[in-house]
This record gives C-alpha cells, sequence and structure tokens, in this order.
C-alpha cells in the first residue's frame, strides 16, 4: 500500500510571508511592527471564521496548522480586501506624517532663522538705498557737489560690514568671499538649476571629506588677482607688481590654500 503524500501544513507566519509576497507590500510596511500585529491578528480572526482551531505542537506552543492550498486560497480570497485596503491606508498615513513632519521641519526654520532673516531685509534695504545714492552721484553732478554724501557712505558701517576694499580700491561685497546657492525664485528655478545646485553640493561634500579648504583666502585671492591685472589686449595681460605670485599659489593650491585632512 502505498503511503499518503504527506500534506504541507501552513501556520499565520507561512500565510502571512505570502501575504506580503503576493500583494507586493512596500518595504517599509514589511518592517513595520504595527502593521504586522495587525496582520497577523487579522489572519488568526479569518482562521477562525473558518473553524480552524491552533494545535499544540512538540514546544506545547499552540500554532494554527493549515493545509497549503487552503491557506493560499484564504489569503487569496479573504484576505483580498484586507491586505489591499491597509496597504494603502499605511501608505496615506505614512504620506500625510511625512508631510506633518515636513511642514514642522518649516515652520521650526522659520522661527530659528527669523532674526537672520530681518538682518537680511535691513542689509537689503540699506543696498538699495546705498546704491540709489552712488547711481544719483554719477548720473547727476549738482546731487553731491562737495562730496559729502560720497563720504558718508564710503564711512558708514554698513559699508565696512559688507564690503572688502581691494588693492585697487575696489569694493567687493564680503558675501563673494563665501560659498552661497544662487538666490533663485521660483519663476527662475528649473530643473537644470536644480541638478547644477545639486551637482556642486555634492562635489564640495565629497571634497570636504578629504580635504580643508581656505575658501575665503582663496576666493579674496582671486579678486586681488584681478585687480592685479592693469590690462588685458591681444597681446595678454598687462600686470601689476604681485599678479604672478598670485596666479602662481592659486593655481597650485595645496599647501597655500588647500591641506589634505589626518585620518
Amino acid at each position: 500500500m502505498k503511503n499518503k503524500k504527506e500534506i504541507e501544513l501552513w501556520d499565520v507566519k507561512d500565510m502571512y510571508e505570502y501575504g506580503l509576497k503576493i500583494y507586493q507590500i512596500e518595504e517599509d510596511l514589511k518592517n513595520n511592527v504595527d502593521y504586522k500585529e495587525s496582520a497577523v491578528r487579522q489572519i488568526r480572526r479569518t482562521l477562525e471564521d473558518y473553524h480552524f482551531a491552533p494545535v499544540k505542537g512538540n514546544n506545547k506552543r499552540e500554532k494554527y496548522q493549515v493545509p497549503a492550498d487552503i491557506a493560499r486560497f484564504i489569503v487569496q480570497d479573504s484576505l483580498y480586501d484586507y491586505f489591499m485596503n491597509t496597504s494603502s491606508k499605511v501608505g496615506e498615513r505614512r504620506i500625510k506624517r511625512e508631510e506633518q513632519h515636513r511642514q514642522k521641519v518649516l515652520k521650526d526654520m522659520e522661527i530659528k532663522s527669523l532674526e537672520e532673516d530681518k538682518k537680511v531685509s535691513v542689509l537689503t534695504g540699506a543696498a538699495e538705498i546705498a546704491n540709489h545714492l552712488y547711481k544719483e552721484i554719477r548720473s547727476n553732478p549738482g546731487f553731491d557737489s562737495d562730496g559729502k554724501v560720497q563720504e558718508k557712505l564710503e564711512s558708514s558701517k554698513w559699508k565696512s560690514d559688507n564690503f572688502h576694499k581691494l588693492s585697487d580700491g575696489t569694493d567687493v561685497p564680503k558675501k563673494d568671499f563665501e560659498y552661497h546657492i544662487p538666490d533663485l525664485s521660483v519663476e527662475e528655478l528649473d530643473n537644470e538649476s536644480v541638478d547644477r545646485i545639486i551637482d556642486r553640493m555634492m562635489v564640495r561634500a565629497i571634497f570636504d571629506l578629504f580635504y580643508d579648504f581656505k575658501e575665503k583666502d582663496f576666493r579674496m585671492a582671486l579678486y586681488e588677482r584681478a585687480a592685479h591685472i592693469e590690462e588685458i589686449n591681444e597681446g595678454g595681460v598687462k600686470p601689476v607688481s604681485g599678479y604672478s605670485e598670485l596666479s602662481r599659489r592659486l593655481e597650485n593650491p595645496l599647501g597655500f590654500y588647500i591641506t589634505k585632512k589626518d585620518f
């Protein structure tokens, strides 16, 4: 007499893992403890509805033992609505939580940057007034005939706080000696601009892992090099004394502006 083929039996864990597979549950849900516990409870309730009862194993712990074919049918048919609805609901809740967190982070940033934003607004307003006065001085000779307006502008705290005077007398905004992402409005910000900003950010992040960079000094030297060019013509550059050494250091920055980090 032939031995009967041994029947494959599934427990709740097998049914849960089968559900994850056939319903293509997302990875973050698979690793979600609350989701797993909820699904396991639903599987047990469904088995009770089908009058299955847990049995004691060799370790005396009770577990369901369901023929695999029947277990597959239950997961595919009776648990279809559960897996489909809960996966979408959990996904929706996750998206909602992420959006709430994003809004909270933005609100926190608004609070943290309140004072700095006020300073930026004040500086912007001061710059607008100063630029207007400079334009008026250049375009209207009679506006500042005694030079007192320009003298006040040149000696003002706003000017000394926000500008650096090069060796040739040129004023350069101090912010130009630091790295900043460009100020672009929503209308001006496009995919190409975003990609360019991201590419530069990634390069700078990788560079920063391995090197120390005196960026401010390097930027100032670049401006000074430009200030040491008296003239550029078809024959080349007519330099001011100091131009060649500035060029040498800028073109060979290791040891002057860049040093390797010790690990």
